[in-house]
Formats: structure tokens, sequence, C-alpha cells
């Protein structure tokens, strides 16, 4: 890794609602992406190893893991919470950072 990649898992609360990051990048100075996943439910940060994109070298990529999928898994969310109208929500959510 360069001084300039960067390689972190973050939480953030959305709403009442924790959800995980990595973000993940060669080069910080490189755009950002926000990548979220097909779903829901079901996160693909894992086929990168395997199957490599090589965004992460023309970007610095957030790896959202949405509502009800990896890190962001809540055993207290009502499945039927967890619906492509709510992730889409919560891209939307004003000041997530």
């Amino acid at each position: 890794m360069s001084e300039k990649s960067i390689s972190e898992k973050i939480f953030i609360n959305l709403d009442n609602s924790i959800q995980g990051m990595f973000i993940i990048g060669n080069n910080i100075d490189n755009p950002i992406l926000l990548f979220l996943h097909g779903g829901p439910g079901m996160p693909t940060l894992f086929l990168e190893e395997k199957y490599p994109s090589g965004l992460e070298d023309h970007f610095t990529v957030c790896y959202w893991e949405q509502t009800g999928g990896g890190i962001s898994f809540d055993p207290k969310l009502a499945p039927e919470s967890v619906s492509v109208e709510r992730i889409v929500s919560d891209v939307k959510f004003p000041n997530i950072f």
C-alpha cells in the first residue's frame, strides 16, 4: 500500500440504523465512487478478491453494505422494512457525513 492508499471499515448511524461501509482505493486523490451492491441483502465486495474489477485503481470506492446485508445486518430489523425503496431513501438521506 502506498501512503495515498486507503482501506478502512466505517460505520454510520443513518436514521437509527447502523450502516457499514468499506472505503478502499489506491489513491485518495482519485474521484469517490459510491458502490451499491444488488439486492437487497447480499453485498458483493467479497467477489473483488476472486474477480477484481480494477475500480480501486481509478476511484476511491465506498462499498456500502446496505440495510439488511453484510456488516449492516441487524437481526432486530423487520424483514419487510428492507426494500429497494428504503435503499434509495437511505442513499438520498441528507448529511450522511
